[in-house]
């Protein structure tokens, strides 16, 4: 007379698929953003030291900079143009020592999310590109 009720409808492997898919679109911009953190922040600190060898030696020999000296010290300002900015207006005492390393990072972030905004603008305006 009843028919027996069969329960809450399993989801089927399409479905299944879908949501492991999903799990993994969500993780790649956390993936994204984080090796391109990672490897600012290497590259900015080695040229942030870089830069100041290269500024020493010049202070002991009184010397002019060679171009690429200049290329790599112009290139360490670039990667650390937000930060180093915000770094005159609060006090040094602030991120002296190991504490500093969190203004760099910190501007490896932005320069990380900024690169990954660029990097999804760019992908919708080609996708928008071909389709129109």
């Amino acid at each position: 007379m009843f028919a027996a009720w069969p329960g809450p409808r399993q989801p089927g492997p399409q479905v299944m698929h879908d949501v492991s898919q999903t799990r993994v679109n969500r993780a790649r911009p956390i993936i994204f953003v984080a090796v391109a953190t990672g490897v600012h922040y290497v590259v900015s600190l080695s040229l942030f030291f870089k830069t100041f060898r290269i500024g020493m030696s010049q202070f002991d020999e009184v010397r002019l900079p060679t171009t690429g000296e200049s290329l790599v010290s112009a290139l360490s300002t670039v990667l650390l143009a937000p930060f180093a900015l915000v770094e005159d207006l609060i006090p040094a005492d602030w991120f002296s020592g190991k504490w500093g390393h969190i203004l760099f990072f910190s501007n490896s972030l932005v320069w990380g999310l900024c690169i990954y905004l660029a990097f999804v603008v760019y992908r919708r305006w080609r996708l928008s590109r071909r389709a129109g």
